[in-house]
């Protein structure tokens, strides 16, 4: 797996994505999700089409970061 985001807009996008997310509150966390469900369709959509992450990239992340 590639270490550099490798999106359209490149790392800058990412970096604004992920500065967003980090300490919000719960009700603008769920109004992001929601709103890149409208405007991409999911997260795995926008994490694969506008960052770069194939599918198997982001199981990867997944298996690494996600617990139960």
């Amino acid at each position: 797996m590639e270490a550099q985001l490798r999106g359209k807009d490149g790392a800058d996008e990412a970096m604004a994505f992920i500065q967003a997310m980090v300490g919000v509150s719960r009700e603008n966390f769920e109004a992001t999700l929601d709103l890149i469900d409208q405007r991409y369709g999911s997260l795995s959509a926008y994490i694969e089409n506008q960052l770069g992450f194939s599918k198997e990239e982001q199981q990867q992340l997944r298996a690494k970061y996600l617990t139960n």
